[in-house]
């Protein structure tokens, strides 16, 4: 039984939570060879045939005091070891001790985690790797050999990680894991404890959890200013400060333009909202606006701006007066275009958007459709 925490790995890195029974429930058996597999249909490992027929896998695949999960686990990992396959084999061995932890078979859990140690041992050996999982897999394999009651070898795994280099004080939760797994073994404690544990029994831990509590805090703030960032600067605020700054160009481009011609080149609303701070939900609702409803573009961004600024307070309105001005001359006759805007706009704020069209609510004045 493990004593530790939902949702922290153990110490032989398995894992919590929804995948902690799925690695030992994933093997099966062939009927017509015996050959045990967690992949059947995959094609068979190098030997597998000769295997099948060794008098060491007969043997083991008539066991009787292992757990049938455990039991084709095994088989499989001894196919493996056969074929080379040496990490493989160890950590399909370490999942059939997992299997026997399940149903309380301690003494075969045991034997399943020295053999998956050994092939672990040996393919580490013969397969070198860098520092940092050079050290995780040592810290596995010393927790195999103190959950299997061999505690010396255990010790001398993690002291083999902990003399690797200074490289592994960078990775301080498995530095916490092996020095963890060294109190153990020196105490003789075969329970199995999680990585959460590992890391808590450290002496400075409150200090280290402080600092996390500190970062995570830190985090959150920083995301929230940049949603409150992002906010203002698409604002109806930000917009008609933007607009008011381009009204003289806008005037221009008012006074060279035919209406008429206009009326269906949304291409000039879209240009003009693709340069003004909004959010791109609002840019949709008005260049589909300016599309179903036929408005003319420019009388129809007269009448946006002008709807958006209702919503600002007299200090700002006046601020923007002149741009407010030339916006009016640019809407011209197409007040119920503005109507129908100041409607849908009419529980904006100043930092926020709130577009509430009439069809949400069945009242308010209809919007224009021009011919």
């Amino acid at each position: 039984m493990s004593t530790g925490a939902s949702g922290s790995p153990d110490l032989d890195l398995r894992p919590n939570g929804y995948g902690r029974g799925a690695l030992v429930a994933n093997a099966d058996r062939c009927e017509g060879c015996g050959y045990c597999a967690v992949h059947l249909e995959a094609p068979l490992p190098a030997m597998a045939r000769q295997t099948l027929k060794s008098a060491e896998y007969e043997s083991l695949a008539k066991r009787q005091d292992l757990p049938v999960a455990a039991l084709w686990l095994a088989c499989h990992a001894l196919v493996l070891a056969r074929a080379g396959s040496l990490e493989n084999a160890g950590l399909i061995a370490l999942h059939a001790a997992w299997a026997c932890d399940d149903f309380r078979y301690t003494e075969a859990a045991r034997e399943l985690r020295i053999v998956a140690a050994q092939h672990l041992e040996r393919d580490l050996a013969t397969h070198p790797r860098n520092i940092r999982a050079t050290g995780l897999r040592l810290a596995q394999i010393a927790d195999m050999w103190r959950r299997a009651g061999r505690l010396a070898q255990a010790a001398e795994a993690v002291r083999r990680a902990l003399t690797l280099s200074n490289e592994l004080d960078k990775e301080r939760p498995l530095i916490d894991m092996l020095r963890f797994q060294l109190q153990l073994a020196e105490a003789g404690d075969e329970r199995n404890f999680t990585v959460n544990q590992a890391e808590q029994a450290a002496p400075d831990w409150p200090q280290i959890k402080a600092e996390r509590e500190a970062r995570k805090l830190a985090e959150e703030q920083a995301r929230e200013r940049a949603r409150l960032d992002k906010l203002e600067r698409e604002s109806p605020r930000s917009f008609v400060a933007a607009f008011a700054l381009l009204s003289d160009e806008f005037a221009r481009e008012v006074a060279g333009h035919d209406q008429r011609d206009a009326a269906t080149d949304s291409t000039t609303m879209d240009n003009w909202l693709a340069r003004l701070p909004m959010p791109d939900s609002m840019r949709t609702i008005m260049g589909a606006n300016v599309k179903a409803y036929r408005w003319p573009p420019l009388p129809a961004l007269a009448a946006y701006a002008l709807a958006t600024s209702t919503c600002l307070d007299e200090a700002s309105q006046s601020t923007h007066a002149e741009a407010i001005r030339r916006w009016q001359s640019a809407l011209g006759a197409h007040t119920l275009v503005h109507d129908y805007l100041v409607w849908c706009l009419r529980d904006s704020l100043p930092g926020e958007w709130r577009y509430s069209p009439v069809q949400r609510q069945g009242r308010g004045p209809t919007p224009p459709h021009y011919n």
